[in-house]
């Protein structure tokens, strides 16, 4: 009879070990799909991921760099560089150089705002009025943002196509990862 005894608690033991198991198994499924969940939320609602197309933000982010933007920060202040969405639906990255009540006008290569000369140092080449339907002096309004790329001479941007709306613009960059300067002369 002990024998007996013996060989149930053994089948008894294996059954309970096979049901830790499985109860393991689907804990680390769940942990695992919550994560993915809330991953998506993430990426989905609060930070974003971009990829420079083209030369237009040198010298200070290169093509192909990668940049991880901010959906919620809505505090835009000049200097910060955006990702923005054109008419036509192309996102674009570029700095913001005025906001709401800023007048701007572009004389001799350079860029004022509200009557003094920008001092960037980020800046590369001359800024040049660009084809586009904004004259100057031009004043930025409520809820808008002047944007412009670093690279002035190879960029599409508010000088071609006006100050941004709060819609257009979705997100300010917390972080990029440089690549080495490419041959590319592509601009956006």
């Amino acid at each position: 009879m002990p024998e007996a005894k013996n060989k149930v608690d053994q089948i008894m033991e294996k059954r309970m070990e096979k049901i830790k198991k499985k109860r393991i198994i689907r804990q680390a499924g769940m942990v695992y799909g919550l994560f993915v969940i809330a991953l998506f939320l993430v990426l989905g609602f609060v930070i974003g991921i971009a990829v420079v197309d083209g030369n237009s933000m040198q010298p200070t982010l290169q093509n192909k760099s990668l940049l991880i933007y901010s959906k919620f920060d809505k505090n835009f202040k000049k200097g910060d560089i955006v990702i923005i969405e054109d008419a036509e639906k192309e996102l674009l990255v570029k700095r913001i150089v005025g906001v709401e009540k800023d007048v701007l006008s572009i004389e001799h290569g350079d860029l004022y705002i509200n009557g003094k000369q920008e001092s960037a140092e980020y800046r590369m080449g001359e800024t040049r009025v660009k084809q586009g339907n904004v004259t100057y002096p031009y004043e930025i309004k409520k809820d808008q943002i002047f944007v412009m790329g670093d690279n002035r001479e190879n960029s599409k941007d508010s000088r071609m196509f006006g100050a941004c709306s709060a819609s257009q613009i979705k997100g300010k960059v917390i972080f990029h990862i440089g690549v080495e300067n490419d041959k590319e002369t592509k601009g956006n």
